[in-house]
């Protein structure tokens, strides 16, 4: 726990066959502590913090003085999943598998009819194969929704997609949600995927002169311009000032 009030990650070990773990090295302190299923690309239990809670921030801490070993068990539950197919509508009634769409899951904050907020998840995120199918694994119970961003080289009909979240909607409050129990597998939560629109303008000085070689940039709404993972678009301006964002 830093001196700011915000949490990093201080040491780290692996539980052994019999489920026993020491974590060293760790000066006197309060910590949470998080459990997560590292065996594989599809977790069998969820991830889970002191406490028994499913966020950081509602996680307990567990105090460690000099000298002396402090003793927390975790009691994990199985991971849920969700799987379906990402397709594209193109030529008003074509379809076809999309490959490499990232799926990211969002947790839904609230009760049935009263979703208030949402938090995006770093973690677990998936891709599509080739078949347009995916699963996403190691989700602990809660409600969610997911979003499909499409990759930026264009499909092999030569479309490119817009990024949808489940239900056809532009944002997550928006949009259909599931509920995840311990070991629940959910399928079909399949999507059809629209071609994207296009942003087209000038850029021109004060005086209405085209200005060449500006950079200009298009961020989703809802998304952070600042975050790595958000697929901005962008593009120049020809000697006209004229651009096209597509």
């Amino acid at each position: 726990h830093r001196a700011d009030g915000s949490w990093a990650v201080a040491a780290s070990a692996k539980s052994s066959s019999s489920g026993a773990y020491t974590v060293t090295g760790l000066a006197p302190g309060a910590y949470r502590l998080e459990a997560i299923d590292e065996t594989g690309a599809h977790p069998a239990y969820a991830p889970l913090y002191s406490g028994g809670s499913t966020t950081l921030e509602n996680a307990t801490a567990v105090g460690v003085v000099a000298n002396k070993t402090s003793s927390y068990n975790f009691s994990l539950g199985k991971a849920g999943s969700v799987s379906g197919v990402v397709t594209g509508l193109y030529n008003t009634s074509s379809i076809e598998k999309l490959a490499g769409v990232r799926v990211t899951a969002y947790r839904l904050i609230g009760t049935e009819g009263a979703i208030g907020s949402d938090e995006v998840l770093s973690s677990p995120t998936t891709t599509t194969a080739s078949n347009g199918a995916y699963t996403l694994s190691g989700l602990d119970p809660g409600s969610y929704t997911l979003q499909f961003i499409p990759p930026t080289t264009p499909a092999p009909s030569t479309q490119v997609y817009g990024r949808e979240f489940l239900g056809d909607a532009d944002s997550p409050l928006d949009s259909s949600y599931f509920t995840v129990g311990n070991g629940t597998k959910l399928t079909g939560k399949d999507i059809q995927l629209l071609a994207e629109g296009s942003i087209e303008g000038t850029v021109v000085d004060s005086g209405s002169t085209p200005i060449a070689d500006i950079r200009v940039e298009a961020v989703p709404g809802d998304e952070d311009p600042d975050d790595p993972d958000v697929h901005a678009v962008t593009t120049d301006t020809a000697n006209d000032g004229s651009f096209e964002l597509d």
